[in-house]
């Protein structure tokens, strides 16, 4: 199989489920897990008999192992931060879907089928890392809410898809009353885009709030969301926060960078990509036939 031409890209909102893949794994863990979730990524892309891509994106120094010297790393600097790590790791994409998570044990690739089968009616597709249900009296006040929506205004009774996702509730609230996002759990870094959507998004935050400033942006810009519950293990230290949510959120709050009005960023071809410097002569492998 050969890569997708710029002009063949689908449309936005086409169905694009079957399209070639780009993943980007977010390491921020131990080398070994980054190794292992790597290992765990190709296996399963490999089953969905269509082209791939790994990028890894090190957020801390990764050693010489065999396994990630092979995966086409995306440039961190600390100095600016994860938000435009991500950036350019959208914008390095060769695929029409880009899929994001992080390179550890956390998340499990088979989840990604359960973000495919919805991609093909929105833009972006934000896993639920989903711990535990709420309270009764939570969910009869809910289910109270819809009822009287749909009696009086003609809102669509739909049930929520997640429940409890793990992003605790304060910067949950933030996320929908400061920026609109209106997701169970903004934080989650398991997520499946179109990159034409993608690469319109102008990442500015240094820390892990740039997880949430896409979805803002995002939104922003009016691109449809969807959340699918996803399987998770809650880590036993969360990687370290460079720029903690609040002052990030007051940044972006403040001082909003959108980028140029239309921003259209076709994907390179592979010839123009830079290579590994720390990669073996051989080509890296991709997933392609």
């Amino acid at each position: 199989m050969v890569d997708l031409p710029p002009e063949e890209e689908p449309s936005p909102r086409s169905p694009i489920a079957h399209a070639p893949v780009s993943a980007i794994l977010l390491a921020a863990g131990a080398p070994s897990d980054a190794a292992e979730s790597v290992v765990a990524w190709n296996a399963y892309l490999t089953t969905l008999d269509r082209p791939f891509e790994l990028l890894l994106v090190p957020l801390v120094e990764m050693d010489s192992n065999p396994v990630l010297a092979e995966v086409r790393r995306i440039a961190y600097d600390a100095e600016r931060g994860i938000g435009p790590a991500l950036q350019a790791a959208v914008r390095a994409a060769q695929h029409p879907l880009i899929a994001l998570a992080t390179a550890d044990l956390h998340y499990q690739p088979a989840d990604l089928r359960q973000l495919l089968a919805v991609i093909d009616k929105v833009d972006i597709v934000v896993g639920c890392r989903s711990v535990r249900r709420p309270a009764f009296w939570r969910r009869a006040l809910g289910a109270i809410g819809r009822a009287i929506g749909w009696l009086l205004v003609g809102l669509p009774f739909q049930r929520q898809p997640c429940v409890a996702g793990a992003t605790p509730w304060q910067r949950r609230w933030a996320a929908r009353w400061l920026f609109g996002v209106r997701l169970v759990d903004p934080e989650c870094a398991f997520r499946l885009m179109r990159r034409a959507a993608a690469v319109r998004i102008v990442l500015q935050s240094r820390g892990w709030f740039a997880l949430v400033e896409q979805l803002a942006k995002a939104n922003h810009l009016e691109l449809i969301m969807a959340e699918e519950p996803v399987a998770w293990s809650r880590p036993a230290a969360p990687p370290i926060d460079p720029a903690p949510f609040a002052p990030e959120a007051r940044a972006l709050f403040r001082h909003p960078d959108f980028g140029p009005p239309e921003l259209h960023i076709p994907p390179p071809p592979l010839a123009a990509l830079p290579e590994n410097p720390e990669a073996p002569p051989t080509t890296p492998p991709s997933g392609s036939s």
